[in-house]
């Protein structure tokens, strides 16, 4: 049952309207925060939409039965500078499984995370596209002279507001589909460069363009994160829908940190090729041998959460389930209940044409 339409269609359903309804009677009567006291209202946004963050990995794990495999290096939690993370986009949901991912490091990893996603369709969606926004994600347009003041807005609002992230990037700009597999292809063969079967040339402008706007803060590693998905890629939301979860997802990272690092140039864009160069190769191994990367040389390999982030999950499930069936009984039993969920929705929705979205209000405090 889980792994069919019908599960497929409970798991955004729940994720939808959970995401709704915990931004509305959550969220929204902290706003004013946002314009008082802009530090804490980031420090709370950030808890309220972690732990909805720690819902959905629940779910994932724990109700459809997703495993997770790690290995490599470990993403450490660092009080001295931000993280920037970059990883081949396999499907277009990798980032909501990475979340299983960095939940079992440390919660303060989580909580900090940011990811820097394509602004359409996400920013837009019900629920989850406002709990993007004010998770201070940043959506970037594909036109790499507008994303570039989207990153140092982004970047420089992180800084104020005193916080170290962890930032998911995908070089790439596109997942593995159709589109993105033709244009790499036509991209290899302009630049005499060798076709790639499981990953996409990096878009090296734009990371090198991210790693040295990060390095003018207070900066600590380069993370390097394979993904890779066994036995069924869920290529997209459609997927998902259909019940087509994977049984296991499968990531390999590498830590590099700061001072092995180039400081920008040319260099950063030779350092991305040759990472994506290695993914290929990476991925190769796996796809066609044993399904499962190589340990790494600290040799770690880990598969489960461990207690206290296992009680949390159990926390999130009964906490969101109950305030599903609460809020929801409010809202069809008292139409003062249902009006200002009405009122809300339409107010939340007009945010992002009327004025760029939440993640721009906030750049501009």
């Amino acid at each position: 049952m889980r792994r069919t339409v019908v599960g497929g269609l409970f798991y955004w359903t729940v994720l939808i309207v959970s995401a709704c309804l915990g931004i509305i009677f959550m969220m929204v009567p902290l706003l004013p925060l946002m314009f008082i006291k802009a530090p804490l209202f980031r420090k709370v946004a950030d808890l309220v939409t972690t732990f909805y963050f720690v819902f959905v990995v629940t779910l994932m794990e724990l109700v459809y039965g997703v495993k997770v495999i790690i290995t490599g290096d470990r993403i450490e939690t660092s009080k001295f500078g931000s993280n920037l993370l970059i990883m081949n986009h396999r499907t277009r949901l990798d980032w909501m499984f990475f979340w299983c991912c960095l939940y079992r490091y440390s919660y303060a990893n989580f909580l900090n995370q940011k990811i820097s996603l394509k602004d359409f369709p996400l920013k837009n969606l019900l629920g989850l596209g406002w709990a993007t926004q004010l998770a201070a994600y940043i959506f970037m347009k594909r036109n790499f002279e507008k994303d570039k003041i989207t990153i140092r807005e982004m970047l420089s609002y992180y800084q104020r507001m005193g916080q170290n992230v962890n930032l998911l990037f995908f070089p790439e700009g596109i997942d593995k589909c159709e589109t993105g597999m033709e244009r790499s292809k036509r991209y290899a063969e302009a630049n005499n460069l060798m076709e790639y079967e499981h990953v996409l040339h990096p878009r090296v402008n734009g990371f090198s363009y991210l790693s040295t706007e990060m390095f003018k803060y207070t900066f600590d590693s380069l993370y390097d994160v394979t993904v890779a998905y066994k036995p069924i890629v869920p290529q997209d939301e459609l997927a998902i829908l259909k019940g087509k979860f994977p049984e296991e997802v499968h990531f390999h990272i590498t830590r590099y940190r700061r001072d092995s690092l180039p400081d920008g140039g040319e260099e950063l864009q030779q350092l991305c090729k040759d990472l994506w160069k290695e993914k290929e190769h990476r991925l190769a191994d796996f796809y066609t041998k044993d399904l499962r990367f190589n340990e790494g040389s600290n040799g770690m390999r880990s598969t489960q959460c461990d207690m206290p982030r296992k009680a949390w999950q159990m926390v999130s499930l009964i906490y969101w389930f109950s305030f599903l069936f609460v809020s929801i009984y409010f809202v069809a039993t008292s139409s003062l209940t249902l009006c200002y969920v009405i009122a809300c929705a339409i107010g939340l929705t007009a945010i992002d044409p009327l004025f760029g979205g939440f993640d721009k209000i906030q750049t501009r405090l």
